[in-house]
């Protein structure tokens, strides 16, 4: 990873299990067999309404939100 935002994956964790699935991943429920899946880029972006979550690729990039500084994040 190439952040320098996360202290440790104890910050990562809980982002990555609190986003919704994305079909950019579809078919990997029991492993990734293609170099191509580990290549595709994530990001971080707002999905809702004072909620962050992880996207791949960058069509799904594109349909949400940046991340805007001073903003409360957290509500599911």
């Amino acid at each position: 990873w190439t952040s320098g935002c996360w202290g440790g994956l104890g910050e990562l964790i809980p982002l990555l299990l609190n986003s919704t699935p994305s079909a950019e991943l579809q078919n990997t429920c029991a492993g990734v067999d293609s170099m191509v899946t580990w290549r595709k880029r994530v990001y971080i972006r707002e999905t809702g309404d004072a909620h962050l979550g992880v996207v791949v690729g960058e069509g799904e990039a594109r349909g949400n939100g940046a991340v805007r500084r001073g903003v409360e994040y957290g509500r599911l």
